[in-house]
């Protein structure tokens, strides 16, 4: 949920107010956050061999390695996991039968033992072709940020200095 996070950034931390409105209106959902947050963290494993291998060059590994060794980390990424949930949950989609997907596609990498993020860039992809446009300002500044995010890792997988 990092990535969708990443690369959606302008228009997820516009719905921040939304996402307080909810956490007021519903607190059992704020508890059941920080109720699960134990599971979260001692859930959180990166057993798959693939994840251990090349760690300074594989971004993915470098950052589940660095979330895995500091707590403090571990606890931003469960906040940045949740807020990601939550915000994504407020983004008004063109048509509710879109709905379905974003139900499915979590359920549809459980069985894989390596999560990467080739697995959901559909849902991705199609969430940016089916939610609404927020504001123009959002949408302008989401353009910018997506063209910066493309030239970093351009410029980094070029150069050979790292790999997704």
């Amino acid at each position: 949920v990092i990535v969708p996070f990443l690369i959606f950034a302008p228009v997820l931390i516009s719905k921040f107010s939304e996402v307080k409105y909810i956490l007021y209106k519903h607190k059992s959902l704020l508890f059941l956050l920080v109720l699960f947050y134990p599971v979260y963290y001692y859930g959180f494993k990166i057993s798959h061999e693939y994840n251990h291998i090349m760690v300074d060059y594989f971004l993915r590994n470098k950052l589940l390695t660095y979330i895995d060794k500091h707590d403090i980390v571990k606890l931003m990424s469960y906040l940045i996991f949740s807020y990601t949930i939550l915000a994504v949950s407020t983004v008004e989609l063109l048509n509710k039968k879109w709905n379905w997907l974003f139900l499915i596609a979590p359920i549809s990498v459980i069985p894989m033992p390596l999560i990467d993020q080739r697995y959901y860039i559909v849902a991705i992809v199609l969430w940016q072709f089916v939610r609404k446009s927020v504001s123009s300002r959002i949408e302008i500044l989401n353009l910018l940020w997506s063209m910066a995010l493309s030239i970093y890792f351009y410029k980094g997988i070029m150069s050979n200095s790292f790999f997704l």
